[in-house]
Protein backbone atom coordinates (compact mmCIF):
# COMPACT_ATOMS: atom_id res chain seq x y z
CA UNK A 1 0.00 0.00 0.00
CA UNK A 2 1.18 3.37 -0.84
CA UNK A 3 0.98 6.35 1.03
CA UNK A 4 1.13 9.90 -0.11
CA UNK A 5 0.06 13.61 0.37
CA UNK A 6 -1.49 14.46 -3.02
CA UNK A 7 -1.94 12.73 -6.65
CA UNK A 8 -1.93 15.44 -9.40
CA UNK A 9 -2.31 14.85 -12.92
CA UNK A 10 -0.85 16.92 -16.11
CA UNK A 11 -0.48 16.17 -19.89
CA UNK A 12 2.29 18.03 -21.19
CA UNK A 13 3.48 18.33 -24.65
CA UNK A 14 0.16 16.49 -26.29
CA UNK A 15 0.54 13.09 -24.35
CA UNK A 16 -2.33 11.20 -22.88
CA UNK A 17 -2.69 8.79 -20.33
CA UNK A 18 -3.89 5.70 -21.41
CA UNK A 19 -4.16 2.01 -19.42
CA UNK A 20 -3.56 4.06 -16.10
CA UNK A 21 -4.53 2.29 -12.81
CA UNK A 22 -4.12 3.78 -9.30
CA UNK A 23 -4.59 1.23 -7.00
CA UNK A 24 -4.17 0.67 -2.89
CA UNK A 25 -3.32 4.37 -2.04
CA UNK A 26 -3.95 6.51 1.01
CA UNK A 27 -3.61 10.34 0.98
CA UNK A 28 -3.57 12.01 4.18
CA UNK A 29 -3.34 15.18 5.01
CA UNK A 30 -2.98 17.18 1.39
CA UNK A 31 -2.91 20.34 1.31
CA UNK A 32 -5.56 21.07 -0.66
CA UNK A 33 -7.39 18.28 -2.75
CA UNK A 34 -6.12 14.65 -2.40
CA UNK A 35 -6.52 13.80 -6.04
CA UNK A 36 -6.62 16.83 -8.24
CA UNK A 37 -6.38 16.56 -12.39
CA UNK A 38 -5.19 19.44 -13.71
CA UNK A 39 -7.11 21.63 -16.35
CA UNK A 40 -4.04 20.15 -19.19
CA UNK A 41 -4.80 16.61 -18.39
CA UNK A 42 -6.00 14.15 -21.40
CA UNK A 43 -7.21 10.59 -21.17
CA UNK A 44 -8.06 8.54 -18.22
CA UNK A 45 -7.72 6.56 -15.44
CA UNK A 46 -8.82 4.05 -12.99
CA UNK A 47 -8.89 4.73 -9.26
CA UNK A 48 -9.48 1.43 -7.27
CA UNK A 49 -9.04 1.38 -3.47
CA UNK A 50 -8.00 4.96 -3.14
CA UNK A 51 -8.24 6.45 0.11
CA UNK A 52 -8.33 10.30 0.80
CA UNK A 53 -8.26 11.50 4.19
CA UNK A 54 -8.48 14.93 5.65
CA UNK A 55 -8.41 17.21 2.42
CA UNK A 56 -9.61 20.49 3.26
CA UNK A 57 -10.43 21.62 -0.62
CA UNK A 58 -12.44 18.19 -1.20
CA UNK A 59 -11.28 14.69 -1.60
CA UNK A 60 -11.29 14.89 -5.46
CA UNK A 61 -11.66 17.01 -8.02
CA UNK A 62 -11.52 16.95 -11.88
CA UNK A 63 -10.59 20.53 -13.56
CA UNK A 64 -10.27 18.62 -16.47
CA UNK A 65 -13.32 20.04 -18.77
CA UNK A 66 -14.11 16.37 -20.49
CA UNK A 67 -10.72 15.78 -21.09
CA UNK A 68 -9.72 13.39 -18.61
CA UNK A 69 -11.94 10.17 -17.59
CA UNK A 70 -12.27 9.08 -13.58
CA UNK A 71 -13.70 5.56 -13.43
CA UNK A 72 -14.10 4.34 -10.06
CA UNK A 73 -12.79 1.29 -10.15
CA UNK A 74 -14.10 0.31 -6.29
CA UNK A 75 -13.17 0.43 -3.13
CA UNK A 76 -12.62 4.33 -2.93
CA UNK A 77 -13.69 6.44 0.13
CA UNK A 78 -15.05 9.36 -2.22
Amino acid sequence: RLSSDLISLQSNNGGVFTNTLFENITISNPTTYGVQVLSTAKGGATFTNVTVNNAPSGKVVNQSNGGFAITNGGGNNW
